[in-house]
């Protein structure tokens, strides 16, 4: 079951709940998210959360994968395939499968690696 957790987030740990609810400020200001392009947000984006995501849970390594920025868009059309059109999502949801994880994980880190 998923609730509004605002104040109880001391509740979530990812090896308990499959999530781990934080604040943590980034130094990168909003505008940069919501109007850059992909290769933008990896730039400036990405070390900030893989640094943030080692911190929080010990992992020797960070693998980004699928990045999708979902912003609203006026040209978009429902039930277009192209990613960069993807509407923001409005309900909690799962992109992965626990098999279809698997896959993504053998197919992007190469050769696999234990886990630690």
């Amino acid at each position: 079951t998923i609730y509004d957790v605002r104040g109880q987030e001391h509740l979530t740990h990812v090896d308990k709940t499959g999530f781990q609810a934080f604040t943590y400020p980034s130094s990168v200001p909003s505008s940069v998210l919501l109007s850059s392009d992909d290769a933008e947000i990896a730039r400036v984006y990405y070390p900030e959360v893989e640094a943030l995501i080692k911190k929080q849970t010990g992992a020797s390594r960070v693998v980004f994968f699928d990045h999708t920025v979902r912003k609203p868009r006026q040209a978009a059309v429902e039930g277009v395939s192209d990613p960069s059109q993807r509407q923001p999502v409005m309900l909690a949801h799962v992109d992965q499968t626990p098999a279809s994880a698997h896959v993504r994980v053998s197919r992007h880190v190469n050769p696999p690696q234990p886990y630690k």
